[in-house]
Protein backbone atom coordinates (compact mmCIF):
# COMPACT_ATOMS: atom_id res chain seq x y z
CA UNK A 1 0.00 0.00 0.00
CA UNK A 2 2.72 2.38 0.51
CA UNK A 3 4.24 1.40 -2.79
CA UNK A 4 1.17 2.81 -4.38
CA UNK A 5 0.56 5.97 -1.95
CA UNK A 6 3.93 7.59 -2.16
CA UNK A 7 3.57 7.52 -6.02
CA UNK A 8 0.48 9.13 -5.41
CA UNK A 9 1.37 11.39 -3.31
CA UNK A 10 4.34 12.52 -5.30
CA UNK A 11 2.72 12.74 -8.82
CA UNK A 12 -0.04 15.27 -6.36
CA UNK A 13 2.71 17.48 -5.23
CA UNK A 14 4.62 17.94 -8.70
CA UNK A 15 1.22 18.81 -10.38
CA UNK A 16 1.60 21.89 -7.56
CA UNK A 17 5.36 22.82 -8.51
CA UNK A 18 6.47 25.41 -10.91
CA UNK A 19 6.28 23.34 -14.08
CA UNK A 20 2.73 21.68 -13.12
CA UNK A 21 -0.26 22.44 -14.81
CA UNK A 22 -1.85 22.99 -11.20
CA UNK A 23 1.02 25.84 -10.39
CA UNK A 24 0.43 27.06 -13.94
CA UNK A 25 -3.70 27.19 -13.71
CA UNK A 26 -2.79 29.36 -10.72
CA UNK A 27 -3.47 26.67 -7.86
CA UNK A 28 -2.18 25.81 -4.76
CA UNK A 29 -1.51 23.39 -2.44
CA UNK A 30 -3.06 24.01 1.05
CA UNK A 31 -2.13 20.89 2.44
CA UNK A 32 -1.28 17.29 2.20
CA UNK A 33 -0.10 15.47 5.26
CA UNK A 34 0.84 12.25 5.84
CA UNK A 35 2.40 10.63 8.51
CA UNK A 36 5.31 8.29 6.72
CA UNK A 37 8.83 9.41 6.78
CA UNK A 38 9.00 8.21 3.32
CA UNK A 39 6.46 11.12 2.08
CA UNK A 40 8.79 13.57 3.57
CA UNK A 41 11.42 12.48 1.87
CA UNK A 42 9.67 12.14 -1.33
CA UNK A 43 8.26 15.54 -1.60
CA UNK A 44 11.63 17.33 -0.69
CA UNK A 45 10.90 18.93 2.63
CA UNK A 46 13.85 20.06 4.02
CA UNK A 47 13.78 20.56 7.99
CA UNK A 48 14.92 24.04 8.99
CA UNK A 49 15.34 22.56 12.46
CA UNK A 50 18.83 21.12 13.84
CA UNK A 51 18.05 17.89 15.10
CA UNK A 52 18.44 14.78 13.35
CA UNK A 53 15.44 13.05 11.48
CA UNK A 54 12.20 14.50 9.75
CA UNK A 55 9.43 15.60 10.80
CA UNK A 56 6.61 13.63 10.76
CA UNK A 57 4.21 16.28 10.00
CA UNK A 58 4.21 19.21 7.35
CA UNK A 59 1.77 21.80 8.02
CA UNK A 60 1.62 24.99 5.75
CA UNK A 61 -0.02 28.48 6.45
CA UNK A 62 -3.04 29.59 4.76
CA UNK A 63 -2.05 32.67 2.25
CA UNK A 64 -4.29 35.17 1.04
CA UNK A 65 -4.95 32.75 -2.35
CA UNK A 66 -6.11 30.09 0.09
CA UNK A 67 -8.90 32.68 2.06
CA UNK A 68 -9.86 33.45 -1.28
CA UNK A 69 -10.29 30.22 -2.70
CA UNK A 70 -12.20 29.21 0.04
CA UNK A 71 -14.93 32.04 0.19
CA UNK A 72 -15.42 30.95 -3.77
CA UNK A 73 -16.03 27.53 -2.25
CA UNK A 74 -18.42 28.46 0.12
CA UNK A 75 -20.07 30.51 -2.36
CA UNK A 76 -20.43 27.63 -4.41
CA UNK A 77 -21.37 25.52 -1.60
CA UNK A 78 -24.25 27.94 -0.76
CA UNK A 79 -25.56 27.92 -4.24
CA UNK A 80 -25.18 24.38 -5.05
CA UNK A 81 -27.38 24.15 -1.21
CA UNK A 82 -29.75 26.63 -2.43
CA UNK A 83 -30.68 25.03 -6.07
CA UNK A 84 -30.73 21.37 -4.49
CA UNK A 85 -33.41 22.76 -2.12
CA UNK A 86 -35.36 24.34 -4.65
CA UNK A 87 -35.38 21.34 -7.43
CA UNK A 88 -37.10 19.87 -3.86
CA UNK A 89 -38.93 22.66 -3.67
CA UNK A 90 -40.45 22.55 -7.59
CA UNK A 91 -40.54 17.98 -7.63
CA UNK A 92 -43.53 18.48 -4.96
CA UNK A 93 -44.97 21.14 -7.45
CA UNK A 94 -48.38 19.40 -9.15
CA UNK A 95 -47.86 19.69 -13.06
CA UNK A 96 -50.79 22.91 -13.22
CA UNK A 97 -48.79 25.11 -10.98
CA UNK A 98 -45.21 23.76 -12.31
CA UNK A 99 -46.58 24.59 -16.06
CA UNK A 100 -47.69 27.88 -14.55
CA UNK A 101 -44.41 28.69 -13.29
CA UNK A 102 -42.66 28.00 -16.43
CA UNK A 103 -44.94 29.91 -18.44
CA UNK A 104 -43.66 32.90 -16.18
CA UNK A 105 -40.55 32.36 -17.05
CA UNK A 106 -38.83 36.01 -16.74
CA UNK A 107 -42.03 37.78 -15.08
CA UNK A 108 -40.79 36.27 -12.17
CA UNK A 109 -37.82 38.09 -12.50
CA UNK A 110 -40.27 41.23 -13.03
CA UNK A 111 -42.00 40.38 -9.83
CA UNK A 112 -39.02 40.09 -7.51
CA UNK A 113 -37.30 43.54 -8.69
CA UNK A 114 -40.83 45.08 -8.98
CA UNK A 115 -41.50 43.70 -4.86
CA UNK A 116 -37.74 45.15 -4.16
CA UNK A 117 -38.59 48.27 -4.75
CA UNK A 118 -41.87 48.08 -3.17
CA UNK A 119 -39.97 47.63 -0.28
CA UNK A 120 -37.42 50.23 -0.78
CA UNK A 121 -40.24 52.89 -0.51
CA UNK A 122 -41.94 51.30 2.17
CA UNK A 123 -39.01 51.17 4.35
CA UNK A 124 -37.96 54.91 3.18
CA UNK A 125 -35.15 54.54 1.66
CA UNK A 126 -34.34 55.14 -1.64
Amino acid sequence: QVREAVPAIVEITDYFKPGGAGHAAGVQLAGLEHLDERYVKAVGYATQAKRQGRPKLVLRYPTEADRIAQERMRGMHDLIELMTSWFDDVQRLDRQTLSQLMKMGSKVQRLLEFTGKVRVVAGGKG
